[in-house]
């Protein structure tokens, strides 16, 4: 016999659903995330699009 532990999906299957996440660690990269969407969508409706107005047509002559 072996000395080293044997590692099997089937072993660890009866196991993943007792584990849950740790909100502590998860509550940081909720909030990351909430901020870096929040932002792109506060900031894209503000840049030109290529079919609208374009820059050319706003900056003076």
């Amino acid at each position: 016999m072996r000395d080293e532990p044997c590692s099997t999906d089937a072993g660890n299957a009866g196991n993943s659903g007792s584990q849950r996440l740790d909100w502590r660690l998860m509550l940081p990269v909720f909030i990351i995330v909430s901020l870096d969407a929040a932002s792109s969508s506060a900031i894209l409706p503000m840049l030109p699009s290529s079919s609208g107005l374009s820059a050319r047509r706003l900056l003076p002559a």
